[in-house]
């Protein structure tokens, strides 16, 4: 492809586990994306593997690429560029202005901001808003959606939301995290406790009993789809739980941001098992809005279905507030019913 007369921007996605390195021109990817290892525990071996992969990239290019745009999980100081004290990443412990290092390095200017947040921000300018509001248009209907949440299903929990083409960044650039908010199966933790490949992990192994070494997620989805040996049971309800959790914490987020809602990240790659336990949630709670699951490395989007308003039975509703009492009353005891994983971790910050 001739770039010669148009920017190249060096793009990076930095989760937990890989570090994806590519260049975009005219809203096109014009490389094969380069994948390289998330070194976590090292500063300098960090900085020496985000150096590497954009080196990599920059050499493939015909022309000299005008500045760097990074994707990095938050909390953080974006505008300065400054990274720091983040549960996934110990290597960043205290803050390091990986911005300005980088433009040290290759002398272009760096522009950085949450994952979740540019996720987010891409679905509603040039991904699933546009294409649904085409789908509306096309079927002759006047509605328009203006707003959208965006979550990434993958190391961890992560979340944007975009309101009528302006990203809410929030005060502390903390706009729209999701992770740290109550989880909706053991209300004592947070949501990506239940909300991650840990979770992914941790339930399988609870539920088939076995030594899962260094299963992988993806490991875990073959065996919820019968291609590979392992408790397919398991594995199944896995990733149901991962939906079902995830459910919880989008209806709250729709209370207040009312949208369409975009679900993106690696584990999505199993979203024919993450969707039932998203669907069985939302069918309990109140949900207005779309749902559209996007997998993996694809430009393509399934069929969304608008979820009808279901208001819970009196029934219910009076059983949900008898458990919000009982649960304010015996805030300091711990269910004998919870896996011993989260008795533990509530124990710890009692």
């Amino acid at each position: 492809m001739n770039t010669t007369n148009k920017k190249i921007v060096l793009t990076l996605d930095a989760g937990g586990t890989n570090f994806v390195f590519s260049a975009i021109c005219n809203n096109e990817e014009i490389v094969e994306p380069v994948r390289l290892k998330a070194v976590t525990t090292d500063t300098e071996g960090c900085l020496a593997t985000l150096v590497q992969g954009f080196t990599i990239v920059k050499a493939k290019l015909d022309a000299e690429p005008v500045a760097i745009s990074f994707a990095f999980p938050g909390p953080a100081d974006y505008e300065h560029g400054v990274i720091g004290d983040l549960p996934n990443f110990p290597s960043f412990r205290g803050g390091v202005a990986l911005g300005p290092y980088l433009e040290s390095v290759f002398g272009i200017p760096v522009f950085v901001n949450n994952d979740g947040n540019l996720f987010a921000y891409g679905e509603a300018l040039a991904g699933a808003l546009p294409r649904v509001n085409k789908a509306l248009e096309d079927a002759g209907c006047k509605r328009r959606y203006k707003n959208l949440i965006g979550i990434t299903l993958g190391t961890g929990f992560g979340c944007g939301v975009v309101i009528d083409k302006v990203l809410l960044k929030g005060d502390n650039d903390c706009g729209g995290d999701v992770w740290c908010m109550r989880n909706g199966m053991y209300p004592f933790v947070i949501a990506e406790e239940s909300v991650s490949i840990r979770a992914v992990r941790r339930v399988y192994a609870e539920m088939s009993h076995e030594d899962i070494g260094d299963l992988t997620p993806k490991d875990i989805g073959d065996i919820a789809n019968g291609t590979r040996p392992g408790n397919m049971k398991a594995a199944q309800e896995s990733f149901r739980q991962l939906g079902q959790v995830t459910a919880a914490t989008l209806v709250n987020v729709l209370n207040i941001v009312d949208g369409i809602v975009v679900i993106g990240g690696g584990l999505t790659g199993n979203a024919k098992w993450i969707l039932p336990g998203i669907m069985e949630e939302f069918a309990a709670l109140p949900a207005r809005s779309p749902v559209i699951c996007c997998p993996p490395c694809s430009r393509r989007f399934t069929t969304s279905k608008t979820l009808s308003s279901v208001q819970p039975s009196l029934r219910t509703r009076m059983s949900m507030s008898m458990c919000l009492t009982r649960t304010r009353r015996c805030s300091t005891r711990l269910s004998e019913r919870w896996p011993s994983w989260c008795r533990n971790l509530v124990r710890a910050r009692l």
